[in-house]
């Protein structure tokens, strides 16, 4: 998941996108990083959420990591739709000490979580609805009351799901 976010002061997180944009060099290194460290913390029958950064020296640097599937729709809804695989299936599973399913289900596709911030983030979202609404995935229930500041992810205006191509 690649992560989109405001910037300085609040660094609120405004959009995630599947599959991150990441070389395949950088893939391996931080899929090698983190498979470490999951080993470190005895992280084996549970799903596993990871973020991390690819450094200026190249490096991977862990900002997080944990037991538990990915938020902000990550797991319940990216993860599926850009794999194709049934992941929520997969995290029971495993937590049942089975070996997950790997099987691809549907047809795996780019995807995205576009959170509300602003009138412009409102305004994008009608317009993908009148330009493209076979692309949208789910809406949530918006809350237009931008007179409000949004200063961390519990003050979003709502959200919504794209597919944005495969």
């Amino acid at each position: 998941t690649q992560k989109e976010t405001t910037g300085f002061p609040h660094y609120i997180e405004s959009g995630h996108f599947q599959p991150a944009l990441l070389t395949e060099e950088d893939r391996k290194k931080a899929t090698n990083v983190i498979l470490k460290a999951l080993e470190a913390l005895h992280i084996e029958n549970s799903a596993a959420h990871a973020e991390f950064r690819v450094l200026s020296n190249g490096e991977i640097g862990i900002i997080e990591i944990g037991a538990r599937m990915g938020g902000d729709c990550i797991g319940t809804d990216l993860t599926p739709i850009s794999t194709g695989m049934d992941y929520i299936r997969m995290v029971i599973d495993v937590a049942c000490g089975y070996e997950p399913d790997c099987t691809v289900v549907t047809e795996p596709s780019n995807v995205k979580v576009k959170f509300i911030m602003s009138r412009e983030d409102l305004a994008e979202l009608h317009r993908i609805q009148k330009v493209s609404p076979e692309s949208i995935v789910r809406v949530a229930e918006l809350d237009e009351n931008f007179d409000r500041e949004v200063v961390d992810s519990s003050t979003r205006h709502g959200y919504y799901i794209i597919k944005t191509g495969t």
